[in-house]
């Protein structure tokens, strides 16, 4: 029944002392209950439910007559109108206003914050109801800062998550003093388990050989003792600094080879030769230790040498690289992947007392003490990362290392050349006796400290969290006023995104394409921007689930994507791969609630996203061997061809490539030292203005060479193509100084080779062999101005070539003629038919059309195709009636 009850009547009978205070609340409103029956359960809730108006009345000095009043005087965001008391309410607790809990949430996120607790998902709860907030949702608001405060309070289930990170790192490398070192790992073991912790020990390959031969008894006790093993490497293995020169030369194949033999056979410590007969590296403390290092460190300057180098141990089995040394880690995303590994992290370290002084070279030292001080001033809304890190030889010995004197000239100011003797004077000294045991006291009650207040973890346990991520999907708002379908909005794990994932949309049809359910399409943008997670649809009005998604780092307000977001690299390139994991299993259904066919899922690369499509085939397709299809909108494939180097539509075609040729007059190259890189007309993703120093072509004046300029990790360069600066240094065109923005050759190989995904379709065929392609071409390009369409011939002949079970030059006319209907003369080119400069304009689709309609002909024959097994050269009908119109 409905009550209808005057204020000042309640107030009379359940109130009292409120109604006899001296300055009473001016306040006069109504209730309306709705309840089954009267009861007095029902009359205790109305009673606290007025008590609570009374109260917020009083604190706020308000008049007030009804509850619509405080929804006029107060913001949106801030109160939430209860229109109804319900028998529900009744029986549990009054409500409680939105800004009652807004201030009760910035309490307890201020408390959280000063105890150093993980505010993470408090915080990310609090952005959600903020955006609920905006679109005018006041109850999902509410329900979101619920949780966010729920999140805040439980201080017994996350109190172990919010503690700093602690990992105990041992350097264990001083194989001159065997003896020495193999009693100082012993005596951490004890240690470690004394207090139920686990040490995380580097060792050398030259180290782990010594004890297994002299030493098998600290093989055995690292063994069973259950430590981390990781790996680094020291002189004079070629990926160590300053000991470059014997591989420097190399090529990039010849370059990954030979750092995969060092890493699978002995070096010569004396000669620094590689000995084939006997193991070594790290494939060899692999076999020693019955499992794989965790870790590895290579030191190399060179950034190709080290780029390699990682790619090689990624290859063999490690799963984490010391990118930063003591510090370093991005507060926002502590979780950061390099060439396939993960950054390991470190927000601060326990290492140095003073600057230049490490704490056990330190008399007056406490590392204690620093641990505490550097915990006190963290403000990273996170649980820190913190490291802590020795040298088995610190603890006894000072002066630098057993074999500093074999490898380098004075302290190690200048490496040597082999032939090393490995009887060269000690450098090292011992320590004095009182100074050994004050290192040894003050790292035991680092680790004493540690293990009661702080969770002590190894590399093994970070690699463990950066793959399970805590973001969830979420759900939204699952509807759009005026449009004809449904969306929900979530976060994809990605190891290349960290704990916050790749944000996504997915929008959802109102009816599937087929009967026993939807195929999925996604959309990879663009450009080299990292994207939205919200795009223009295009596929779902013909029944299609359609994901689209931001690249690691991208994104706006609470749709945006954990990670770093590296020019369309390696972090885009798996966050690509896992979308497309995603899409294809049970999660997506389970999500949008629609039978979803995942044996039917393909990818549209839309222009540069096209290149990011083949690359995540090729590099990941492994973990995804049934992706049915791929549709390309004009992708620039091909040296040159992304960052139109043969000429765009601005700036007309470059009048150094000759499209019959296909040749690039290199000859006219030039260097100037006062242009400013970049695309013709087009912004990039740095301030070019203020670099200085570009190449261009010397015909009829100055045509600039149009390039990438951006920041892919390493600073901001301009990307031109290898063929480019292979010229250049060839000839030595840059004169005086290298800016620091021109990139090396052996940079700009490494860059393109992400970015560029020709020379990567055969590996995307093989990865996934029931691939369809079809590569979508027009007449007027919508960027390039290359008459002979190099960049479609690229891609097309090469997934032809490749093997690629079905590959066609723009959609059949029949799907074209479908969605519109005597609109042109379309081309209607049979699959598998071989494209040259010569025919290629025959095969082009008129300019008359949007690209959009092309590309929903392309997407629906390919997943018709699919669906029907019918892979035959050309149609004669569609092979699925669907109602939709573009």
């Amino acid at each position: 029944m409905n009550i209808r009850i005057p204020i000042v009547v309640m107030t009379m009978l359940f109130l009292g002392t409120a109604a006899g205070a001296t300055e009473p609340p001016r306040t006069f409103f109504a209730v309306q209950c709705e309840a089954r029956s009267a009861n007095p359960q029902m009359w205790n809730g109305i009673r606290r439910f007025i008590e609570k108006w009374f109260q917020f009345s009083r604190e706020n000095k308000a008049r007030i007559r009804t509850v619509r009043d405080i929804v006029k005087i107060y913001p949106a965001d801030q109160i939430v109108e209860v229109k109804w008391v319900r028998q529900e309410t009744a029986l549990s607790k009054p409500p409680e206003g939105l800004f009652a809990k807004v201030r009760k949430f910035q309490e307890l996120l201020k408390t959280a914050k000063a105890e150093h607790r993980d505010t993470s998902a408090a915080e990310d709860f609090d952005r959600q109801s903020r955006a609920a907030a905006k679109r005018g949702d006041t109850a999902e608001a509410e329900r979101l800062l619920n949780k966010a405060i729920g999140a805040l309070s439980q201080k017994k289930q996350t109190s172990s998550d919010s503690r700093g990170r602690i990992t105990f790192a041992v350097n264990t490398h001083d194989w001159p003093h065997l003896e020495e070192s193999a009693a100082t790992v012993l005596r951490l073991i004890g240690i470690f388990e004394k207090h139920k912790v686990r040490g995380d020990f580097y060792f050398t390959p030259q180290i782990v050989e010594h004890y297994a031969q002299k030493r098998p008894d600290v093989i055995e006790r690292l063994k069973q003792s259950n430590m981390c093993i990781s790996y680094h490497v020291r002189p004079p293995h070629p990926t160590y600094a300053g000991f470059e020169s014997p591989i420097r030369h190399l090529d990039d194949a010849a370059l990954e080879q030979t750092l995969r033999d060092y890493e699978t056979y002995r070096l010569d410590p004396a000669t620094g030769k590689l000995q084939r007969d006997k193991p070594g590296g790290y494939r060899y403390v692999a076999q020693v230790f019955g499992r794989n290092p965790v870790v590895v460190s290579p030191q190399a300057r060179d950034s190709r040498i080290r780029a390699a180098a990682l790619k090689v141990y990624a290859e063999m089995g490690a799963k984490m690289v010391v990118a930063y040394h003591e510090s370093g880690t991005k507060r926002e995303e502590p979780f950061e992947w390099i060439h396939g590994l993960l950054a390991r992290p470190s927000d601060f370290s326990v290492t140095r007392w003073e600057r230049d002084i490490f704490w056990w070279n330190a008399p007056n030292s406490d590392p204690v003490a620093l641990l505490k001080r550097q915990l006190a001033d963290w403000r990273g809304g996170r649980a820190p990362f913190i490291t802590a890190l020795i040298h088995e030889n610190d603890f006894t010995r000072e002066g630098g290392t057993g074999w500093g004197n074999i490898y380098y000239e004075g302290p190690r100011s200048r490496p040597k050349q082999p032939p090393f003797n490995l009887n060269a004077p000690d450098r090292s000294r011992l320590r004095a006796t009182d100074a050994s045991n004050r290192i040894w006291r003050a790292y035991k009650e680092l680790v004493a400290y540690a293990a009661a207040n702080l969770r002590v973890v190894t590399s093994e346990d970070i690699v463990t969290m950066a793959k399970t991520p805590t973001a969830k999907p979420r759900p939204e708002k699952r509807t759009r006023p005026g449009e004809e379908f449904e969306s929900v909005s979530t976060q994809i794990p990605s190891a290349a995104a960290g704990n916050t994932g790749i944000a996504a949309t997915v929008l959802i049809p109102r009816q599937a394409r087929y009967p026993e359910g939807a195929p999925v399409v996604i959309h990879v943008a663009g450009g080299v921007q990292s994207g939205s997670a919200r795009g223009r649809p295009e596929y779902v009005r013909h029944g299609f689930v359609e994901i689209h998604f931001a690249f690691p780092g991208g994104g706006f307000d609470e749709e945006r994507s954990g990670g770093v977001y590296d020019f369309r690299g390696p972090n885009c390139v798996r966050a690509l791969a896992d979308v497309i994991k995603f899409a294809m299993s049970p999660k997506l259904g389970a999500l949008v609630r629609m039978t979803v066919l995942t044996n039917n899922v393909g990818i549209v690369g839309s222009s540069h996203g096209g290149n990011a499509c083949g690359l995540a085939m090729a590099k990941h397709g492994t973990e995804f061997p049934n992706l049915a299809w791929y549709a390309s909108m004009e992708s620039p494939y091909g040296e040159g061809e992304a960052n139109v180097e043969l000429g765009g539509h601005e700036s007309g075609v470059n009048p150094a490539y000759d499209p019959q040729t296909g040749k690039l007059d290199l000859s006219r190259l030039a260097w100037s030292s006062e242009l400013s890189p970049g695309l013709f007309r087009k912004p990039m993703l740095a301030d070019t203005r203020q670099l200085k120093g570009a190449f261009y072509f010397e015909i009829n004046g100055k045509v600039p060479v149009n390039c990438f300029v951006g920041d892919d990790g390493n600073g901001v360069k301009a990307w031109y193509s290898p063929r480019i600066l292979a010229e250049a240094e060839r000839r030595k065109l840059i004169t005086g100084a290298r800016p620091a923005h021109i990139p090396t050759l052996a940079e700009s190989r490494e860059f393109w080779q992400w970015r560029d995904a020709t020379a990567s379709i055969p590996d995307a065929v093989r990865n996934c062999p029931n691939l369809a392609v079809i590569g979508y071409a027009n007449e007027r390009d919508h960027v390039q101005a290359d008459p002979v369409h190099t960049h479609i011939l690229e891609q097309v002949e090469g997934f032809r070539k490749a093997g690629a079970r079905f590959v066609r030059l723009n959609p059949d006319r029949a799907y074209v003629e479908r969605l519109a209907p005597g609109a042109a003369r379309f081309a209607d080119n049979p699959a598998g038919k071989t494209w040259t400069r010569a025919n290629i304009r025959e095969g082009l689709e008129p300019a008359s059309l949007p690209i959009g309609v092309y590309m929903q002909a392309a997407v629906c024959e390919l997943a018709d195709r699919a669906r029907a097994g019918n892979w035959s050269p050309n149609l004669d009908a569609v092979l699925h009636n669907s109602p939709a119109k573009p």
